[in-house]
């Protein structure tokens, strides 16, 4: 009693090079500068996910509700490059407002961040014309990577 523990750790060396990069990191995922219109009535989700698209070199517009969200869009479409909208939302639910830019005829690519929606399947996602619906709370790489591929350009063809 009163001496203590001791303990003896040991570790296998290293062999080779250490790697200065992680594969497929963040850092490939970031923007150019593209406008994204984000929308959730969580005022903490809504400023988190605006600081991570605006570190990776995204410009967003934040809005806390579809309502607000869709008379921006409509105001200036060519303005924004994608929307990545909340699901569960008062007034206007995520899915609602990709089926109001739809039936506008807007075909602005749409993420959808859903904790839990039973009612937002895969066959309605599709057919409000989703592009992808990720659960919250969101991964930052699964996001960066969403946006990246729907903001890659076409291939020349």
């Amino acid at each position: 009693p009163g001496r203590g523990t001791s303990f003896v750790v040991e570790l296998p060396a290293m062999v080779g090079t250490p790697a200065t990069g992680v594969v497929g990191s963040a850092t490939d995922e970031r923007g150019q500068g593209e406008h994204i219109l984000l929308v959730d009535d969580d005022a903490g989700t809504l400023e988190a996910v605006r600081q991570v698209l605006l570190e990776h070199g995204y410009r967003v517009s934040a809005f806390a509700d579809g309502t607000s969200a869709l008379a921006a869009y409509q105001a200036d479409p060519s303005h924004f490059a994608v929307v990545v909208t909340d699901q569960v939302m008062p007034v206007m639910t995520g899915d609602e407002l990709v089926a109001a830019l739809r039936r506008a005829g807007y075909a602005v690519p749409a993420i959808v961040l859903t904790g839990f929606s039973e009612r937002l399947t895969p066959a309605l996602a599709a057919e409000r014309g989703i592009a992808a619906v990720l659960a919250k709370p969101v991964a930052h790489r699964a996001l960066l990577h969403a946006l990246r591929t729907f903001l890659a350009p076409s291939p020349a063809g």
